[in-house]
């Protein structure tokens, strides 16, 4: 059982969310294969990210200040980290229908920025499917129309921090090729 190791020290005197990117792609290939393989430095961090040829990461832009990201540790019979994550797309398209359907139906990992420049990788290990995936318009004209989802999964270990270099090759590997919108 492991034991406390490490005192912690606060690093600022104010800690503040955001997320200002959010990078996706599938966990596994068609052939049911990891779709990423990933390297860590000795102190836990991802140091690259590795692609299958087939696979590439897509960025997602949701609304501004609805994405929030959760790595919380599921008590009940077992104990396992439990990564989530929730953003908010406004409008009502086709193309979010499809998209949508495959966080609905497909295992999907998230690499993510906080404004702070933290990178986080979620669901790495088993991916992330939809929790909640609700759409719909509110009664009045400052009520929020589009679509409200969470996607979450159990992994095996808390979600790691990512190497910079790491993301700034994921970026050069997003596809905006069509992208869709609300």
């Amino acid at each position: 059982m492991p034991a406390l190791s490490n005192s912690v020290k606060r690093n600022s005197a104010y800690s503040f969310g955001g997320i200002v990117t959010v990078l996706a792609w599938p966990t596994f290939t068609p052939e049911g294969l990891n779709s990423a393989t990933y390297t860590y430095a000795t102190n836990g961090a991802v140091a690259t990210v590795v692609m299958d040829n087939n696979i590439t990461p897509y960025l997602l832009e949701a609304e501004v200040e609805t994405v929030s990201f959760s790595d919380n540790v599921q008590i009940g019979v077992n104990r396992f980290p439990k990564h989530s994550i929730s953003l908010k797309f406004s409008g009502r398209s086709d193309g979010l229908n499809t998209v949508l359907k495959a966080f609905d139906l497909g295992r999907h990992t998230f690499c993510i920025k906080s404004a702070t420049g933290k990178i986080v990788l979620i669901g790495g290990q088993n991916g992330l499917t939809a929790e909640k995936s609700d759409s719909g318009a509110g009664a009045g004209s400052t009520d929020f129309a589009g679509y409200d989802v969470t996607l979450s999964g159990a992994e095996t270990s808390r979600a790691p921090t990512v190497a910079a270099d790491a993301f700034t090759g994921l970026l050069t590997d997003v596809n905006l090729v069509s992208p869709v919108e609300g």
